[in-house]
């Protein structure tokens, strides 16, 4: 029995100090018999008088390994305790000194309600052992006034001076006066949230009659504040998302994976002329394939899918969070654009046609010439058959006959090479056909190049180039629509010319303007066979060189997209090498530039034979 009154008396400072502190701390023995409890303690156990019992059995979430590793100098023991829905966290420390420990617990509901990771504070008790140092937070105690006796290392870590007789009411003006009057009149614990250079906490305070200081216990809630304003910002996104489909002009859908519609806004029952949430995508999508639905949604990058609704073109945009397992489709219209693109494809298209029209106005003269030529040389002639007739002169009347006959086979043959010409003009000026056939590709060089040339020579008689051919005799006739290859390589020819004769317009000596066609077959590796995959290489080559300035590197990514020319304003559309690359990859070839900044540029069509 004095045993245990010696203890009492020991421990009578310590317990002055658990009054102050607003948590459970309980003072045990190596047995965990409870020696000291604080008033806080009596409500958390609802024992007016709980020393004698036994912590482990009081506290069933600690179990005797965790006890004896305590006890073996572990580290500081910390154990969550569920009681009438209020959780605690209670730290253990063992003071191997005085044979003790020290079970210090902190209210954690709030922050286990709301998922937030707080650091609880160690356990702290002030003028013995280590404390106040042991507390990972700011503790403090100072005078009525506000005078600062005494604070631990994290308060000075955390203001980044020592607070030694400091006023905590200059260092926190937050606390105004009827918040300190309250803390001085209250038996509570008072909570102040105070900003800290980048940091928030949150000082407990709580005055102590007994002693007649004010001690102040601080938590970094940092992380919490931060949380609170990802919160009021995600609450402001949800209400601007509430509006935010129904905002916006073109169609806007929500789908799950299975293609099912969840959402859908006003704009996209307008364009489909009802309400489609709830049902499939792929079945009030035109053309949405279960293989297209498959790859879109097994794509991190958005996918577009172009469609037709009603009369209208639509482009839309799908794009799978994985985060949320849910696809966004968000529709454009772009009818407006695809009707401007029809018609400046259309302009590209007649912007060629003007520049064949004066080559083959030059080029149906000649035949034209001889026609008219041959045909009034017949006429003379038939007038001389009928005197010699006339005469008797049957054998001169021959003579003459087989003159007439061969000027007709001329008249005939001229007349085929305008008819020709003439239905070379016309495939160039409709629209493609999109029927291949068999097409001599010298042939059709040879004729756009001569074209070509003439119609400059049409527009600016002072243009003069030199033109020169290699065509390899053995690539014969390759399947190709020839009306639009032709457009391919008059569009090149025309933009070569161009070059050159800007070149020697800018005063270049010794400059000669050149511009060179050639074709090459290209013949499958030696051994293979006609069935072999590697016979895929057989095909044919044309290209089309010149001797301006080239082409500068940074243009070289630019030269195929759409309007991007760098001819000056009104000579030039934008669209010619872009439909160009469209009408070779459309044939299954390619079409590449290799270029030499002041020496020339070199364009190799490739197509498949």
């Amino acid at each position: 029995m004095k045993k245990r009154i010696h203890i009492q008396n020991q421990s009578q400072g310590m317990e002055d100090y658990f009054v102050k502190y607003p948590g459970p701390v309980l003072l045990l023995d190596k047995k965990s018999e409870i020696l000291v409890i604080n008033p806080a303690t009596k409500l958390f156990l609802k024992k007016e008088d709980a020393r004698g019992l036994l912590w482990l059995d009081l506290c069933p979430e600690l179990n005797k390994e965790s006890w004896k590793e305590l006890l073996s100098g572990g580290p500081a023991l910390q154990i969550e305790c569920i009681t009438n829905e209020t959780v605690y966290l209670f730290t253990h420390v063992y003071d191997q000194a005085r044979n003790r420990i020290i079970v210090c617990g902190t209210n954690i509901t709030s922050w286990k309600a709301n998922e937030i990771k707080i650091r609880e504070q160690q356990a702290v008790i002030t003028q013995m052992a280590r404390f106040p140092d042991m507390n990972p937070g700011p503790v403090i105690r100072m005078y009525p006034d506000g005078k600062i006796h005494l604070s631990n290392l994290a308060t000075s870590a955390t203001f980044r001076k020592d607070l030694y007789q400091k006023n905590w009411r200059d260092l926190c003006p937050q606390i105004t006066d009827a918040i300190w009057n309250q803390i001085l009149s209250s038996d509570q614990v008072i909570p102040v949230e105070i900003p800290i250079a980048e940091k928030w906490f949150v000082f407990h305070h709580r005055w102590d009659r007994h002693s007649g200081f004010v001690f102040v216990y601080g938590t970094d809630i940092t992380l919490n504040k931060l949380n609170e304003k990802r919160l009021e910002e995600q609450k402001t996104a949800l209400a601007a998302m509430a509006r935010f489909p129904d905002m916006n002009p073109g169609p806007v859908i929500r789908m799950n994976v299975d293609g099912v519609i969840l959402l859908s806004n006003i704009s996209a029952k307008n364009v489909f002329g009802k309400t489609i949430t709830g049902q499939s995508w792929l079945q009030v999508c035109p053309d949405m394939t279960v293989d297209k639905w498959k790859e879109l949604i097994q794509s991190e990058k958005v996918y577009p899918h172009e469609i037709k609704v009603g009369e209208k073109d639509f482009v839309f945009n799908h794009c799978r969070d994985f985060e949320l397992n849910l696809v966004f489709v968000f529709g454009t219209d772009v009818t407006w654009q695809k009707l401007t693109e029809k018609q400046l494809r259309h302009s590209e298209k007649m912007a060629s046609l003007g520049e064949l029209t004066a080559g083959i106005a030059h080029e149906i003269q000649n035949p034209l010439n001889f026609v008219n030529n041959f045909s009034e040389v017949n006429s003379e002639l038939i007038a001389e058959m009928k005197d010699e007739l006339a005469k008797g002169n049957i054998e001169e009347a021959k003579t003459i006959a087989n003159d007439i006959d061969e000027n007709e086979r001329k008249i005939i043959f001229h007349g085929k090479r305008a008819d020709a010409i003439v239905k070379g003009m016309l495939q160039h000026s409709r629209s493609s056909s999109g029927v291949k056939e068999p097409t001599d590709i010298n042939k059709l060089a040879d004729e756009y190049l001569r074209l070509a040339y003439h119609g400059l020579r049409a527009k600016d008689k002072s243009f003069n180039a030199t033109m020169k051919t290699d065509f390899d005799e053995s690539t014969g006739n390759i399947n190709i629509i020839p009306q639009d290859i032709g457009r391919v390589i008059l569009n090149l020819i025309t933009n070569a010319f161009y070059v050159v004769d800007q070149k020697k317009k800018s005063g270049v000596q010794d400059y000669e303007p050149t511009v060179t066609i050639a074709t090459a077959s290209i013949q499958p590796p030696l051994g293979a066979r006609p069935d072999d995959p590697v016979g895929r290489g057989r095909g044919i080559q044309i290209k089309v060189s010149d001797n301006g300035d080239g082409i500068p590197q940074n243009m070289l990514d630019k030269i195929f997209q759409p309007f991007f020319t760098t001819k000056p304003t009104g000579q030039g559309t934008g669209l010619g090498l872009s439909l160009s690359y469209d009408i070779v990859k459309a044939h299954g070839g390619e079409i590449k530039v290799e270029t030499r900044e002041g020496e020339g540029s070199e364009f190799v069509i490739t197509l498949p034979s």
